[in-house]
């Protein structure tokens, strides 16, 4: 007996899907060892000073056990990110693909969609509003500067002409 196309569609799709989640989990954790590759760097390279039997191959033999630390660390899922970027990614990659979002993905991602246009609201324009103008009756009244400095002039010619 034939079996339609149509049924063996959805298998051969589910199929595709899965392959793909299996693809975008394992591109997740090799960036998230990559990430603890390049934190553990930097953790080593913030020590305080250097050790008696530090050298060259020291340093290889510890790049290649903290290569292999961060490795391990991603497939155990330690700090999570892979998790997190296959939840974020796993909806954009079925959209890829000609797949529709469930209706509980759709409405995350419309939820994701109105929160990020709350946040890219336009600035209001400040050129165009009215400052109030200041009560300047209430300062107190600075001393006239102008006779100050006419008068030190007056006392200094007084002053040399009486020697």
């Amino acid at each position: 007996m034939i079996q339609s196309t149509s049924s063996s569609s959805p298998t051969l799709a589910a199929t595709r899907a899965d392959a793909d989640k299996a693809k975008l989990k394992s591109a997740a954790q090799a960036f998230e060892a990559v990430f603890l590759r390049q934190m553990i760097g930097s953790m080593r390279s913030a020590s305080l000073g250097d050790g008696m039997l530090d050298n060259e191959a020291t340093s290889q033999f510890q790049d290649m056990a903290d290569s292999k630390t961060a490795d391990a660390m991603s497939q155990k899922g330690v700090l999570h990110l892979a998790d997190l970027l296959v939840k974020q990614l796993g909806p954009i990659a079925a959209k890829g693909d000609g797949a529709t979002p469930t209706p509980a993905e759709a409405a995350a991602q419309a939820e994701t969609a109105a929160n990020v246009t709350k946040l890219n609201k336009p600035k209001p324009d400040v050129t165009s509003l009215e400052v109030p103008e200041a009560d300047v009756s209430a300062l107190p009244v600075k001393a006239d500067v102008t006779s100050l400095t006419a008068h030190k002039a007056l006392i200094t010619r007084l002053a040399g002409a009486g020697r």
